[in-house]
């Protein structure tokens, strides 16, 4: 196993998380559900100490990365969501030091609170 490159942070509250939507998640600017979905047991974003929005817009590797959507979700907000608690967790990756999971279980009603704190912050193209 190739060795951890990077250590753990702490994500502080006013951090913002980006997440990559793929247009198949996007139906005349609105962003469906299933965009806060856990993948291998986590939401996968990326903070913003070591990414960019169009960083993460640039890692998809199907399609084209211009078609995707970033948002950007407040890690403290993340946190404050009560229907059932979400951790935010810095997991870097060696390709990838930005790579922050947000664990928790991904609810209809969390999934309605995520719509409600996350903001677009690039818009795919069509």
């Amino acid at each position: 196993m190739a060795k951890q490159l990077y250590a753990p942070e702490d994500i502080p509250d006013e951090a913002q998380l980006f997440l990559r939507v793929s247009p198949k998640l996007v139906e005349e600017d609105i962003i469906l559900p299933d965009a806060y979905s856990d993948h291998h047991g986590a939401m996968s974003t990326n903070c913003e100490k070591y990414s960019t929005p169009e960083d993460t817009r640039k890692m998809t590797k199907r399609g084209d990365p211009k078609s995707y959507t970033v948002l950007s979700l407040n890690a403290g907000k993340i946190r404050s969501i009560d229907a059932t608690p979400q951790v935010v967790e810095h997991t870097p990756r060696n390709h990838n030091r930005a790579h922050t999971d947000v664990i928790g279980k991904k609810t209809a009603r969390v999934r309605i609170q995520f719509s409600r704190i996350a903001e677009t912050v690039l818009k795919g193209e069509q």
